[in-house]
């Protein structure tokens, strides 16, 4: 197991994703989530490709709610009730 990250057991569970053995933004399913990988090139901007924005539902030009779900990963959320939770939300969300 790859210690002490704390995503090291996905990686070990699906080494496909930890060689990157996959095609970039391929979704692999693991304990009722989905992983992929994705280069971050160095203006830190995350492009989306056709599989992924297909995965997720989503066209260009649609909205994605991006979400901090644990101190490992971050959630995309493109359906309700996830959307409604952030169109009440009181607080301000970025738009990026």
């Amino acid at each position: 197991m790859l210690e002490p990250s704390k995503v090291g057991h996905i990686l070990t569970d699906n080494p496909t994703l930890q060689y990157y053995q996959t095609i970039e933004g391929e979704c692999i399913k693991y304990k009722r989530q989905s992983y992929c990988w994705v280069n971050i090139p160095e203006n830190g901007i995350i492009q989306l490709n056709q599989q992924i924005l297909g995965f997720l539902n989503q066209k260009i030009g649609m909205g994605l709610l991006s979400i901090r779900s644990s101190d490992i990963a971050f959630t995309m959320g493109a359906k309700e009730p996830v959307l409604e939770k952030a169109e009440n939300c009181d607080e301000e969300i970025a738009v990026y």
